[in-house]
């Protein structure tokens, strides 16, 4: 029996020099990174369920653990083609706690007739729950081998009324509403999810916080994000490691463990 580690997410899990998932114990454990800079969630959870098919079989023994990081709702798939962010196509307000850049290509237009003519935030958010909920539907199905986490890059459950991405001054959302609060049919999906499933940082400013929000919590300012100067809000080699150590090592120990005792 060998142990895996599937991790998945956008640039916040695979990009640059370092990488949470880097120091992540890999001893005689084998690390798959498969997140992707740009990518959107619907293309995150649709790469983790294909990469973990591979260990479906029968004959295949070996224990999968999955950590699944959630990035931004202002990005879509279309035809199998992640888009660049509605704010970086649009300069307009949205509704959303957003990160990310636009990658002009021969899609563009494609991209803006979709923001043009199809999307709505309620869209987004239904999409991103739907793909939660088939996910951990599929998953269950073979909890005999294979756990499983999510958690968040920022903050993307509530409404973008606070800045999250502040020099010094720590992000607090205490008085911001959830997006489910404004659209009631999402809500109904909301209760469908194994929230179980989730890491959340909460403490009495936050609430369904994030990675970054941790960080802010819990390293000093200066080593907050990659390069404040440059409006580069990544996290720092810092705030990766710390995290990684503290944080997601704990939850891949403690379902590896309940893997070996299910076998």
């Amino acid at each position: 029996m060998r142990k895996h580690i599937i991790v998945s997410g956008c640039s916040f899990t695979n990009w640059g020099k370092y990488n949470w998932p880097d120091f992540l114990d890999q001893n005689n454990i084998t690390v798959h990174n498969i997140g992707r800079c740009g990518s959107c969630n619907e293309k995150i959870i649709q790469d983790v369920y294909s990469t973990a098919a591979t260990f479906f079989p029968i004959e295949n023994n070996d224990h999968v653990v999955i950590i699944i990081q959630l990035t931004g709702l202002e990005r879509v798939l279309i035809n199998g083609i992640c888009s660049p962010t509605i704010r970086s196509l649009y300069e307009t307000k949205s509704k959303f706690n957003w990160f990310g850049f636009a990658d002009p290509d021969e899609n563009l237009n494609k991209f803006k007739k979709y923001f043009e003519n199809e999307y709505t935030p309620e869209l987004h958010l239904k999409k991103l729950f739907q793909e939660i909920i088939t996910i951990q539907k599929n998953l269950n199905e073979h909890s005999h081998k294979v756990d499983y986490r999510f958690f968040l890059g920022w903050d993307i459950f509530h409404t973008s009324k606070n800045n999250m991405w502040l020099q010094n001054e720590k992000y607090i959302n205490k008085d911001t509403k959830l997006l489910i609060e404004e659209y009631p049919k999402c809500k109904e999906l909301w209760n469908q999810i194994d929230l179980k499933k989730f890491w959340f940082f909460n403490n009495n400013f936050v609430n369904y916080g994030g990675m970054s929000q941790w960080i802010q919590y819990n390293l000093e300012s200066k080593d907050w994000y990659k390069d404040f100067s440059k409006n580069d809000f990544h996290p720092s080699r810092e705030g990766h490691e710390k995290f990684a150590r503290e944080i997601i090592q704990p939850l891949v120990n403690d379902m590896f463990n309940k893997l070996e005792k299910k076998t």
